[in-house]
């Protein structure tokens, strides 16, 4: 008979320290036949090199019988999507095992079918600093000009090379159609913007090429 005192104290002491380092936490008792282990759903937010944001979410399972020492071993799904995942095997301290997740995230140790799923999501957000705390980021001055005719929905950045050159793409996914005149106001006032090259509309959708 395991100590469940220890095995409670230990599971709060995760849970908590999941909460400290983790946007999203949970924690499930489940078994498997006569298996007993809890479930831990995380989610992680992290910032890429583009500018852009990755949620990356992930499994694990910690057998109840483990947590009555301080190290332990538990396990990860390499595709946290799919049921028919594989798992790995780790070892961790209790006060690591935070830092243990985290890398899984860092160095996407994660099935590439799960990775190559994860949506790039770009972050429409006044760039500021401490000389000019109010001035507007060019991205949110697009967006103010796009939502005075129709709410943007979600927004996609691709970057792409063309020789030595490198510019940006903007996708816009609007709520509704444009009306022809509503589509000429919105690019008679985008190519005004220095950083906008090209402005194409389609079905519910803005696209830009950025300088």
């Amino acid at each position: 008979m395991f100590n469940s005192a220890k095995v409670v104290e230990n599971i709060n002491r995760i849970h908590f320290l999941l909460k400290e380092n983790f946007d999203e936490v949970s924690i499930v008792e489940s078994s498997n036949k006569s298996d007993f282990y809890f479930h831990i759903d995380v989610k992680k937010t992290t910032p890429t090199d583009t500018g852009s944001r990755k949620t990356y979410q992930m499994k694990a399972k910690i057998f109840k019988e483990s947590l009555v020492r301080d190290s332990f071993k538990w396990f990860y799904a390499t595709n946290p999507l799919s049921e028919k995942t594989s798992w790995i095997e780790r070892e961790s301290h209790l006060d690591s095992l935070c830092l243990d997740l985290l890398d899984v995230i860092n160095f996407e140790r994660l099935d590439e079918s799960y990775l190559s799923s994860i949506k790039e999501e770009y972050s429409l957000v006044t760039e500021q600093n401490s000389n000019s705390s109010d001035q507007e980021s060019h991205y949110t001055k697009i967006l103010n000009t796009i939502e005075q005719h129709t709410r943007v929905k979600d927004v996609d950045l691709e970057k792409k090379s063309d020789g030595d050159k490198l510019f940006h793409k903007l996708h816009y996914i609007l709520e509704g159609d444009l009306s022809l005149s509503e589509k000429l106001i919105i690019e008679t006032q985008l190519v005004k913007l220095p950083e906008v090259e090209y402005v194409v509309f389609g079905e519910k959708k803005i696209s830009l090429t950025l300088s």
